[in-house]
């Protein structure tokens, strides 16, 4: 039985689009909301 973190949608989806966190996910969202980052920066 897969542990719960492999299972997850957003993590698979991280994978194979190349990010090293699913929470890119959650800062995309904020910043259509809040207009936080700019094209080429880095966030750690």
């Amino acid at each position: 039985m897969p542990r719960p973190q492999e299972a997850d949608y957003y993590r698979q989806k991280a994978q194979a689009e190349g990010y090293a966190s699913r929470a890119v996910y959650k800062l995309k969202a904020i910043d259509r909301k809040y207009r936080l980052f700019r094209a080429g920066q880095r966030v750690l």
